[in-house]
């Protein structure tokens, strides 16, 4: 099982993984690396292991230009899963059906890398999407200055509710004038953290480390290491004159 919360601020987006994995022995491990850079942004996912690691591993191998991409490597691991035998094929169906992501991309018209200006830049808008596995992979849009969640297996609607209202009811908006991103984003990775104690409490497949990312528009990424509390973070913000090249990185790493 495993926790993911999701902020979209526009001009950034932060992703947050819990890092347990879990077996079907009942063994566990806490040190895996859940959140993967692509060529359009960063993903990571909750649900089923057997299909989450081959997504995973396809994207770090493979050149990704646009989502439909990152679909169809989705869609052609679900079916490969499926087509493999288990031992109780129900349960790992039902695993397939609740599996899902979360991811940024710029979005805007289809472009030639090539012939991207500054001015044509101005276009694209930072976004963060949940393919909806229900759905036939379409995309539920996090909003600007909204967030989402990607629950534990076994989540009722109750809990899923309550959890996302109260990181809604914790966020603040990012105003345009506001240079400090890493603040702002330490701000809502407290959030984060808050949440992913309370439900690690309630569920032993969701352990207290955690990793996370940052997309900052229009394309800098950053990817923690797995951590175990905010405090192992030393944050560095380098501000620049253009809001579009505002990059924040870590000296830890």
């Amino acid at each position: 099982m495993t926790l993911c919360v999701g902020f979209n601020f526009g001009r950034y987006a932060l992703l947050f993984a819990d890092t347990r994995v879990s077996y079907a022995d009942a063994t566990y491990t806490d040190d895996a690396d859940k959140i993967q850079e692509t060529d359009i942004g960063i993903i990571t996912g909750a649900g089923l292991v057997n299909l989450l690691d081959p997504v995973k591993e396809r994207l770090a191998a493979i050149p990704v230009c646009h989502t439909d991409d990152i679909v169809k490597i989705i869609k052609d691991e679900r079916e490969r899963v499926r087509g493999m035998r288990w031992t109780h094929p129900e349960v790992v169906e039902r695993s397939l059906e609740t599996t899902s992501w979360m991811f940024t991309y710029l979005g805007g018209k289809p472009y030639d890398p090539a012939e991207m200006t500054a001015e044509r830049l101005k276009e694209y808008s930072l976004r963060l999407v949940i393919p909806r596995p229900d759905f036939d992979d379409k995309f539920e849009h996090i909003r600007v200055n909204d967030c989402g969640i990607l629950p534990p297996a076994g989540t009722t609607q109750e809990q899923y509710e309550t959890w996302l209202q109260t990181c809604r009811e914790l966020m603040k908006p990012l105003a345009d004038d506001v240079r400090d991103l890493a603040e702002h984003a330490g701000q809502h990775l407290r959030i984060a953290i808050e949440l992913l104690e309370v439900v690690a409490e309630s569920y032993d497949g969701v352990s207290k480390s955690f990793q996370f990312a940052l997309h900052v528009y229009p394309s800098a990424i950053y990817i923690s290491d797995i951590m175990n509390n905010i405090d192992e973070l030393k944050w560095l913000v380098t501000p620049s004159d253009n809001r579009q090249d505002d990059t924040v990185r870590d000296d830890g790493r």
